[in-house]
């Protein structure tokens, strides 16, 4: 009779024991989902629990003693810097970090072909935490944001082109830049041609053509003293007929 109801007195207390851990559990899941921090706070904490903490702040991954890599991937996903608090990041965890923020690259070490083209496509100037980028990532860098070719040193001229042609104002980082290069700097802006030092009658025409094309009102103001004779005739033969247009 006595063992009986000592068994019975063992089971209720385990039962107890198992209420009250399965309470803590569920006031550690809604505290971490209020506050991923608080994380800090709990020895050991279950995969499930690292997760809900990672998905409400990812930087909360700072104190989670050596974090799965769905815990790492989880956590680059909300924010592509916090694999600063990653070590030996694997690869899988570098490109999901920089295709969330670019910048992410300047925390990885001897990073892959593969992990800096995904950087420069998300930013094309995180090319600046890049040590001797390949012409590929060169290329994809200025393709995104043609003026990161400020980052890279001696660009080619397939790459000055392509810089050019996403932003023409690029071509106030380029060192005597080709006529190749003014051309299609003018072409996507004219208004570059004022950072271009003596610029041959062609790109002074591929300027005026494509200032007339974006309507900029003061062009006879301040791009005159850019221009030779044929190409300031040119300009204000064109002006004049949008003016009988009007």
């Amino acid at each position: 009779m006595i063992d009986k109801f000592a068994e019975q007195f063992l089971e209720h207390g385990i039962n107890t024991v198992n209420l009250l851990c399965l309470q803590a559990k569920r006031e550690q899941l809604e505290t971490v989902k209020q506050n991923g921090y608080a994380i800090r706070f709990i020895p050991n904490p279950s995969p499930e629990l690292q997760i809900e903490a990672i998905k409400q702040n990812g930087n909360a991954i700072q104190f989670i003693p050596n974090p799965s890599p769905e815990v790492q991937i989880e956590a680059v996903k909300w924010d592509g810097r916090v694999i600063q608090y990653i070590s030996n990041p694997i690869p899988e965890v570098q490109i999901e970090a920089v295709k969330q923020n670019g910048y992410a690259i300047q925390w990885i070490s001897n990073p892959s072909t593969e992990v800096q083209l995904e950087a420069v496509k998300k930013y094309g100037d995180a090319i600046r935490y890049i040590s001797n980028p390949s012409t590929e990532v060169q290329l994809e860098a200025v393709k995104k944001y043609g003026d990161a070719i400020q980052y890279i040193s001696n660009p080619s001229a397939e790459v000055q082109i392509e810089a050019v042609k996403q932003n023409g104002y690029a071509i106030q980082y380029i060192s005597n830049p080709s006529a190749e290069v003014q051309i299609e700097a003018v072409k996507q802006n004219g208004d570059v041609i004022q950072w271009i030092f003596n610029p041959s009658e062609e790109v002074q025409l591929e300027a005026v053509d494509k200032l007339l094309q974006q309507n900029i009102t003061d062009i006879n103001e301040y791009y005159p003293h850019k221009l030779g004779k044929k190409a300031l005739k040119y300009l204000l033969k064109n002006l004049a007929i949008k003016d009988v247009i009007k």
